[in-house]
């Protein structure tokens, strides 16, 4: 059951609709349509002779988001400017949809926010166009990947000897130090969704790769593409390079001193933007340089057909 929706409009301001408390926004949500699954667009071809029909191509359409509102309370006319004020046409907002389970998050473009103002009813129309067909998690999943994964030990004392005797301890293992070259993700959502791999170099690293075991893809830096983007050099300590498959925002970035370099030429072509599947997804990376002295994690939000 839908709770209550929070727009957030270009400006950055924010009003949350709660559907049970009208009162408090100005604004009554009667009906929304659009929050289920969209609807595909299918190519077929006709067989000659046939009953049957073979698909040349299939993909989901855009997003239609159309609340009807009714402007709640004494104050019509100060109703509709709340609603143009967070509403407005032509310009990007952001969605939140709260229900009894998940809390989801889209973004889409005002077409239309329509007042009927010589009804005696009160009402308006807003239709939003949402250009990615999925909604998300609001919060990153981000998972440690690779390079040292650092643990430790306590020394307890023997309770049934003297605490002053340095031979009456026990030591307990907590953990220890593991090299960890491979992850194994398990991806909840409904929807495939790309991923954000940050690596933060501890020293120098040379020929940096990193595979998804699942599809067999790689994504590899050539030294040689990345030394001419740098100037000569390649990746060295305090260098954080940032690699995003996901299908709006595909690019691979390397940050030094503060400065963004783009270097989304030196991933070997043709580049391969992993995405997760439901399930288990197997990752691994290799470097002949610098392979223990890295930090990476892997960042992801949950994709969902619906809510």
């Amino acid at each position: 059951m839908i709770k209550s929706f929070i727009v957030t409009n270009h400006l950055g301001e924010s009003l949350e609709l709660i559907l049970a408390d009208p009162d408090s926004s100005g604004l009554a949500i009667t009906s929304v349509t659009g929050l289920g699954q969209v609807q595909a667009d299918v190519n077929l071809t006709d067989l000659a002779g046939s009953d049957y029909h073979t698909v040349n191509s299939a993909k989901l359409t855009k997003r239609n988001i159309v609340f009807t509102v009714k402007y709640w309370g004494n104050d019509i006319e100060q109703s509709r400017h709340i609603a143009d004020k967070f509403f407005p046409v032509k310009k990007f907002i952001t969605l939140v949809v709260k229900t009894d389970t998940r809390e989801l998050t889209t973004s889409g473009i005002v077409e239309k926010n329509e007042p009927n103002i010589f009804s005696d009813k009160s009402t308006g129309q807003i239709s939003i166009l949402c250009p990615d067909p999925f909604l998300y998690s609001l919060a990153d999943t981000t998972i440690p990947f690779g390079g040292v994964e650092p643990l430790f030990e306590l020394p307890f004392p023997d309770t049934e000897t003297s605490l002053t005797d340095d031979d009456n301890f026990d030591v307990w293992e907590v953990g220890n130090i593991r090299i960890v070259k491979d992850k194994v993700l398990y991806y909840t959502g409904e929807a495939e969704t790309g991923i954000t791999i940050q690596v933060d170099a501890l020293a120098s690293v040379r020929e940096l790769a990193f595979y998804d075991l699942n599809s067999y893809q790689k994504i590899q830096i050539n030294d040689t593409t990345l030394g001419s983007i740098l100037g000569g050099d390649s990746i060295s300590a305090g260098d954080r390079i940032i690699i995003s498959t996901t299908k709006t925002q595909k690019y691979a970035q390397l940050i030094r001193s503060g400065v963004v370099y783009n270097i989304i030429n030196a991933l070997g072509m043709p580049v391969s933007w992993f995405e997760l599947d439901r399930g288990d997804n197997i990752f691994s990376y290799s470097a002949t340089t610098g392979e223990y002295d890295m930090i990476i994690s892997i960042k992801h939000r949950i994709a969902y057909r619906g809510i």
